[in-house]
């Protein structure tokens, strides 16, 4: 098989592309390997999959095996497509495999850009139902919706009222959304999150008001700190690109730093923050993290879902966030840690198994419940 091949054969199989035959391929080779895939590196696929195409007898078009799905969890599950899942500690996966268990015609879909704007006056608009183009009018602002589903404030009045009007977004479980400030700030906010600011900022400083997740690059301006408000915590910087994490069921409020530099003050502590750094504050008490997998903490925004070294737990909460599921658990505590990468365009069946096939863990679905067992 020429250089390059295998994996265009697993691209094509993964966006449904494959003939029939090509299927089989794939599917040989998860039949045949499976129980060591973790221990193929891109080499040894290449060769074994030259070699399967060469002297398989490939079955007929009406003959194509049904596993698809676990074919490809075991293919993602090698890594080099750039969506895959893996076992981050050397605890040994169980004996017996455990099909994932699905009620009947039950899909969850992921999430999508959904978000309620209330207005000043207590006008709530969905952002969903909306239509392009204009919504809605604040004092001297033009709120706009595009076409990829973007909101814009745009300045009409340079001479506003004095009176601060303040607009608030907010996403549900399974939503996402952008918004393009005044100051032309870019705000992305990821699932159950809420961004609320006042449509003009002031002289002194241009201060937001932030629960959930949000990505931010903030627009320079050095005579206008901005300021990011979180019960227990202010993020202040002049310019700079940042991602912010408070969601209330998580052990700590993360601040990591992309680009620029930013401030973080809690309860009379503060720290700066340089590039790659992440601030965790728990209790007024901040903590500065030098080695944080930046790549990890912005997948959301990047349409990915993307984690290294998690725990189940934390893995779950990242899903039942994104796919608004309910999370329980069944058995012994499951000890391994988790890392991957998949699309967060992808059905919640196609990441839960991609966790299946590290042999870890395994799920049950009923409804919109997910059960999770050893």
């Amino acid at each position: 098989m020429e250089k390059g091949n295998a994996k265009e054969l697993l691209q094509r199989y993964l966006n449904g592309t494959c003939t029939p035959e090509e299927k089989a391929l794939v599917e040989s080779f998860y039949n045949l390997h499976h129980p060591n895939t973790q221990s193929l590196n891109e080499q040894e696929l290449e060769k074994e999959l030259g070699h399967l195409e060469k002297t398989l007898p490939l079955p007929g078009r009406g003959r194509i095996y049904k596993r698809i799905m676990a074919a490809a969890a075991a293919v993602l599950m090698i890594g080099f497509t750039g969506w895959w899942m893996y076992r981050t500690n050397t605890h040994k996966p169980s004996a017996a495999e455990q099909p994932l268990a699905f009620s009947s015609n039950n899909v969850i879909v992921p999430g999508s850009n959904k978000a309620v704007l209330t207005l000043a006056n207590g006008k709530k608009i969905s952002l969903t139902d909306a239509g392009t183009g204009n919504i809605a009018h604040e004092t001297g602002i033009s709120i706009e919706k595009t076409a990829d589903g973007q909101m814009l404030y745009r300045i009409t009045d340079a001479a506003p009222a004095t009176a601060v009007i303040y607009n608030t977004i907010e996403t549900p479980v399974g939503g996402q959304y952008q918004v393009l400030l005044p100051d032309g700030t870019k705000v992305w906010l990821n699932a159950k999150s809420a961004l609320r600011f006042p449509v003009h900022f002031n002289d002194t400083e241009r201060r937001v008001e932030i629960s959930g997740e949000a990505y931010l690059e903030v627009a320079h301006d050095k005579t206008k700190p901005f300021r990011v408000v979180n019960p227990g915590q202010v993020v202040e910087v002049l310019g700079t690109h940042f991602n912010v994490n408070t969601y209330d069921n998580e052990a700590a409020m993360k601040t990591t730093l992309l680009e620029g530099a930013v401030k973080i003050a809690t309860n009379g502590n503060t720290a700066l923050l340089k590039p790659g750094q992440q601030s965790n504050v728990v209790n007024g008490n901040i903590r500065t993290l030098d080695e944080v997998n930046v790549e990890d903490v912005v997948a959301w925004k990047n349409n990915k879902i993307q984690f290294t070294d998690l725990d189940i737990h934390s893995v779950m909460r990242m899903l039942e966030r994104w796919y608004n599921i309910d999370v329980s658990y069944t058995g012994n505590e499951i000890n391994t840690t988790f890392g991957g990468s998949v699309s967060r365009s992808k059905d919640i069946d196609v990441v839960l198994k991609l966790l299946e096939a590290t042999g870890d863990v395994h799920f049950k679905i009923e409804g919109r419940r997910v059960t999770v067992m050893p």
